[in-house]
């Protein structure tokens, strides 16, 4: 070999060995990096899933009188909500649908049917369920999306919408056995029940 033969090669051998000399040396630091992330992590994630049950959260007392009004808001929701199905019932027994078999009915107008017919029950087959939000003042009727949904009062029954003047409810459901479709009506703004 000759002189140029020798530099070439040692020029060669040393650049791989520096190669191969930092790559371990890259791969060391960064695993030992890598080994030291995954260790904060799993110390973090134990702390936050696992707290130690020597640590007892605050306890706060809550004041009498809030725990009161608590109670007594409660009562006055038991006693609206009583009422509001009270005059339901009623509602469903003036208007002769509470023995009525709501699968076969052919009804060429809208009707109410009771809420469990509603929440309980699956929809008479080929009819879809639709919640729509009534407006006492306006007498308007929107979707859920807030789009004014219809002006025909026939989809609805204009005496069903009436029954809100009518009772202390918030909510009525319809069926109309055109559209094949039952209704969750929904009062916009039941602050005016009383």
């Amino acid at each position: 070999m000759n002189a140029i033969g020798k530099t070439v090669f040692t020029l060669l051998v040393g650049t791989v060995i520096g190669f191969v000399s930092g790559y371990i040396y890259s791969n060391k630091v960064n695993s030992d990096k890598f080994e030291q992330e995954l260790k904060d992590y799993k110390e973090e994630y134990e702390r936050d899933h696992n707290p130690n049950p020597e640590e007892k959260p605050e306890e706060k007392d809550i004041p009498e009188s809030v725990i009161n009004s608590v109670k007594e808001m409660q009562s006055v929701v038991s006693q609206k909500r009583e009422k509001a199905q009270k005059a339901y019932n009623n509602i469903l027994k003036k208007e002769g649908y509470s023995d009525m078999n709501l699968e076969e009915s052919n009804n060429p107008n809208p009707f109410i049917i009771p809420p469990e017919k509603f929440f309980t029950d699956e929809p008479p087959k080929g009819y879809h369920r639709l919640t729509v939000f009534y407006d006492s003042e306006s007498g308007a009727v929107y979707d859920e999306g807030g789009d004014y949904a219809w002006e025909d009062d026939d989809e609805f029954g204009m005496d069903n919408l009436h029954k809100f003047d009518e009772a202390p409810i918030t909510e009525l459901y319809v069926q109309n056995d055109v559209s094949k479709t039952q209704y969750e009506i929904v009062l916009e703004d039941p602050s005016t029940i009383s």
